[in-house]
């Protein structure tokens, strides 16, 4: 899969500025695995494998927004209902900063793309935990 992911550029080599500010050598772009239709399925695939959906699982969250296209497959796949994170809190309509359905005390899975730091997915789980839910 690390293979397939260097030569559809997903995994770049070069210098790069991360989010966190430090230098990379590496970059890896997983949002561009919508693109590929086949290799987008065989991670998802692989993911469901690895990760604990049991009948403890209510729900499906990934962080904001690189997450969100393998939590959408495996929301579909494994008919876990998926939430779905903002960045920020909308001001117009609802203004929600979390949508689908959902109760205070419902186990969810929390899904990350990439990381570096682990900040995106710790603010992410403290957004939900301070909707009620767990993080499992």
């Amino acid at each position: 899969m690390i293979d397939k992911l260097i030569e559809y550029n997903i995994i770049k080599t070069g210098e790069f500025i991360l989010k966190s500010g430090e230098l990379s050598h590496f970059y890896v772009n997983l949002k561009e695995i919508i693109s590929y239709p086949s290799l987008h399925k065989e991670i998802c695939e692989n993911l469901i494998e690895k990760i604990k959906i049991n009948t403890n699982t209510d729900l499906i969250c990934g962080t904001p927004y690189g997450a969100v296209p393998f939590t959408s497959y495996i929301s579909i796949v494994k008919d876990i209902p998926m939430l779905f994170l903002r960045k920020e809190q909308k001001t117009y309509g609802t203004k929600k900063l979390l949508e689908g359905l959902y109760k205070k005390k419902q186990r969810v899975i929390l899904l990350e793309d990439v990381i570096t730091t682990g900040n995106s997915v710790i603010q992410t789980a403290e957004k939900l935990e301070q909707e009620g839910l767990i993080i499992v």
